[in-house]
């Protein structure tokens, strides 16, 4: 559930495609939007998974979860866009992960499934 699609600068033509991001909210992105409350000191961590065409480059289009968890409760709806932090850090995986074929991959399409 931890996961982002990002601007074309942070996607990077795929370079940075699972790649994690330590996202840290500042406030809201309209300092007039007195109705979206941050949470200080929260970081959530969220791997980069697609690019966001519509977004701007720096964008990141956090996944609900992640989005929700960096607000008051209730507030997801009313704070629209974050004015954040972000860094990338190591991803720190420690499971196996095993990578299965989709039906239907040839030597011009390659689908996969974890």
């Amino acid at each position: 559930d931890y996961y982002a699609a990002a601007g074309a600068s942070v996607f990077d033509s795929g370079n940075n495609c699972g790649m994690v991001i330590e996202v840290a909210a500042v406030g809201p992105f309209d300092p007039s939007n007195t109705g979206c409350l941050t949470l200080p000191d929260v970081t959530k961590k969220v791997m980069v998974i697609d690019q966001c065409p519509e977004c701007t480059d720096s964008h990141l289009d956090l996944a609900p979860v992640p989005f929700a968890s960096l607000v008051e409760p209730g507030l997801a709806g009313t704070c629209g866009v974050l004015e954040a932090s972000c860094q990338f850090v190591p991803a720190d995986l420690s499971c196996t992960i095993q990578v299965h074929s989709k039906e239907g991959t040839s030597a011009f399409w390659y689908g996969f499934r974890l």
